[in-house]
């Protein structure tokens, strides 16, 4: 009988641990999702700029579920890019305004420094899915 629970206690103990390595991300994969996240955290003060252009220095609107759009490199050798990024606006506790702001920002400059190009704000699509960090 305490061989047969402790086949039970295995073989359970296998399959979870399985299903749950097959659910992660594996190495370039998962290089990738951390660098994704590294981008968005050095560009969300720039993401909130354009926030402060929209709705005023003072809106007190946050943003979630952010994602870079694009990445492309403006002059090959360099260290120059042009990053396009979007994120869920909400105020309070994920309170509307609920849109979608789209930011593309450039350190393509004299002073090589963040910069916004342009943004938009569009509604929020019905199959809209939030990208979730690693």
């Amino acid at each position: 009988m305490k061989k047969w629970v402790s086949f039970l206690l295995i073989f359970f103990a296998f399959s979870f641990s399985t299903k749950v390595a097959s659910e992660s991300p594996k190495g370039n994969e998962l290089q990738e999702e951390i660098l994704h996240d590294l981008a968005i955290r050095e560009m969300y003060p720039i993401m909130s700029q354009a926030l402060d252009k929209q709705y005023g220095p003072n809106h007190q609107i946050g943003l979630q579920c952010q994602k870079i759009l694009e990445i492309r490199k403006v002059d090959p050798g360099s260290f120059y890019f042009e990053v396009t990024m979007e994120g869920m606006t909400f105020k309070g506790a994920h309170n509307p305004p609920n849109v979608i702001l789209t930011a593309k920002m450039s350190n393509y400059n004299d002073a090589g420094k963040w910069v916004i190009k342009e943004y938009s704000i569009k509604e929020i699509p019905a199959n809209y899915e939030c990208r979730k960090p690693v």
